[in-house]
């Protein structure tokens, strides 16, 4: 019975969501008003890694991108990574991941793509990528951004090459000095920014969420949702995903 179950939930698909908000057709409109700051409550996401050899580093990658392409306002959200691992790698990966996500979360917004992480929605069919997308410049920037997202695989995929040859006195960083995850029982906290958040944020206001790296958020609206109603259906099967390291 579960081997069935798991076959047919790959057949599965969703055709639409949309945030339910009651009998109330203003609902949204409380917390957003044309012309003014977002009233929406502030999130906080930490994706949590421990070794790049199980936990492949495009896969944590489009874990990345699916958080930052969600539709939800860019001055209330900000992602957090953690690596137990201490591994050059994921480094590296989410610094390759940063740049990309510089095309691929504007690409996701203006043509509101679902899912936003950029290897399950190229994997998806042709007929899904049309359905809804009234948009005359739709096509060639579509096109665009798949020849940018192979380029980017295979930059995380030179870099995962790479890394099966480590140097007998450990890596070394672009500046010179050793990598501080070259002991792996004895290294300092390590903290990279990438993206410098809004001035006014504050971490940990409202919201946490935790997600493994190989989750990746498969609905756009399910922060919205989630915070709206403040309860327990940012959970639900039809906005996060799981994704099989061994895929």
């Amino acid at each position: 019975m579960e081997a069935w179950k798991k076959r047919q939930t790959k057949k599965l698909q969703i055709l639409k969501h949309e945030p339910d908000g009651g009998d109330d057709p203003g609902f949204l409109g409380r917390y957003e008003k044309g012309g003014k700051p977002s009233e929406l409550a502030p999130i906080d996401v930490l994706v949590t890694t421990a070794d790049p050899t199980k936990e492949p580093p495009l896969t944590t990658a489009n874990t990345v991108l699916s958080i930052l392409a969600v539709d939800y306002p860019v001055d209330k959200i900000a992602c957090y990574f953690s690596d137990n691992g201490a591994a050059m790698l994921t480094f590296e990966a989410l610094a390759e991941m940063s740049e990309f996500a510089r095309k691929w979360v504007p690409f996701c917004k203006k043509f509101n793509i679902e899912p936003p992480a950029q290897e399950w929605y190229f994997a998806r069919k042709v007929d899904y990528y049309l359905r809804d997308k009234v948009h005359p410049s739709f096509a060639k920037e579509r096109r665009a951004m798949k020849r940018e997202s192979e380029e980017f695989k295979l930059r995380i995929n030179g870099l995962v090459g790479m890394a099966h040859k480590v140097p007998e006195e450990g890596w070394t960083m672009q500046d010179g000095n050793p990598w501080p995850g070259n002991n792996l029982r004895d290294h300092p906290g390590m903290i990279q920014v990438w993206c410098e958040p809004p001035q006014s944020y504050q971490m940990l206001l409202n919201y946490l969420l935790n997600l493994d790296c190989d989750n990746y958020i498969n609905n756009i609206k399910a922060f919205r949702e989630a915070v709206l109603h403040d309860g327990p259906c940012l959970w639900e099967e039809n906005m996060l995903c799981s994704v099989s390291s061994k895929a």
